[in-house]
């Protein structure tokens, strides 16, 4: 059944799917448009030093532009793209905890935010896999 299609009986999973999207178009274009200067916390040192917010800006919007083409290809497109989310979503909530960890002036704040969003990815990705 075609993501649209299963929208229709289910409205909420079109929404959060529609969310899930724009979270990660608007990351993106956060990281891209804001840059270097805005990546000063100690959160950010993992993403200034494996690419800078340039390569991990282009890996969020191109994750949203796979989301909007898992909607017009096949649900197992969609499927396979939120996993993808889920698991860049996974590795920034790991690396915001590794530095509330090893600074005391950092916040687990970040860390449980991505981890939500981590786990919100997968939990759309197994409807899409029925």
């Amino acid at each position: 059944m075609s993501p649209r299609r299963r929208w229709r009986t289910h409205p909420g999973l079109g929404r959060a799917y529609g969310a899930v999207t724009l979270f990660a178009a608007f990351l993106g274009l956060t990281l891209l448009l804001g840059g270097g200067p805005r990546l000063k916390a100690a959160a950010f040192n993992t993403i200034r030093e494996v690419g800078g917010p340039t390569v991990w800006g282009l890996i969020l919007l191109g994750g949203a532009i796979a989301l909007v083409a898992g909607i017009l290809i096949s649900p197992r497109f969609a499927q396979v793209a939120l996993f993808v989310g889920a698991f860049v979503h996974g590795l920034l909530a790991l690396w915001f905890f590794l530095a509330a960890w090893h600074d005391p002036a950092a916040s687990y704040w970040g860390s449980g935010v991505f981890t939500l969003v981590s786990f919100w990815h997968i939990s759309q990705a197994m409807e899409y896999g029925t």
